[in-house]
C-alpha cells in the first residue's frame, strides 16, 4: 500500500492508477499556513501539517497527485472549481467523470453512480486536501 498511497514521483504514480497530476505553485500563506496555488483554485494547509506530510519540500513549482476518488462533487459554495463534463464512464456503483475547469485544467473525478451527469453539464468539485500528494518540486 505504501507505493499506492505515497508514490515517490510521477513516473511511479503513472503505473498505479488513474491519477490527476497537477502543476501548482507553493507559497507561504498568512499566519502559519502554506498555499498550494493551482490555476483554478488555492488550497491552504496549516504550515505544521504541510511540513509533517512533506518534510523535504522546499520547491516553489510542484506537481500534485490527486486521485479521482479524492475529488468530490460538492455545493457551489464549497467548490474548488467548476468542471464542464467532457465524458462519463459507468463503473458499476461509481461513475468516472472527466472534465475541464474554466482555466483549461483537465480533471478526472469519481462519483457515486446515482449522479446523473451528461456531457456539457457544469458541476462543482472539491479536492480532498487530506489525500493529495506532492510528488516533485523544482526550485
Amino acid at each position: 500500500g505504501e507505493i499506492y498511497h505515497r508514490p515517490a514521483n510521477d513516473f511511479v504514480a503513472g503505473f498505479i492508477g488513474n491519477a490527476n497530476l497537477l502543476a501548482a505553485d507553493l507559497r507561504k500563506g498568512d499566519a502559519q499556513s502554506m498555499v498550494i496555488a493551482f490555476p483554478f483554485c488555492n488550497i491552504e494547509l496549516a504550515e505544521s501539517d504541510f511540513h509533517r506530510r512533506w518534510p523535504n519540500n522546499a520547491g516553489e513549482r510542484i506537481t500534485v497527485l490527486c486521485r479521482p476518488q479524492d475529488i468530490s462533487i460538492t455545493s457551489a459554495e464549497t467548490a474548488h472549481a467548476m468542471l464542464r463534463v467532457q465524458s462519463t464512464l459507468f463503473l458499476g456503483d461509481r461513475i468516472s467523470v472527466t472534465g475541464t475547469t474554466d482555466t483549461g485544467q483537465d480533471l478526472t473525478v469519481e462519483a457515486h453512480s446515482t449522479n446523473s451527469l451528461a456531457v456539457g453539464d457544469v458541476i462543482p468539485v472539491r479536492i480532498d486536501a487530506d489525500n493529495i500528494h506532492i510528488l516533485s518540486a523544482s526550485r
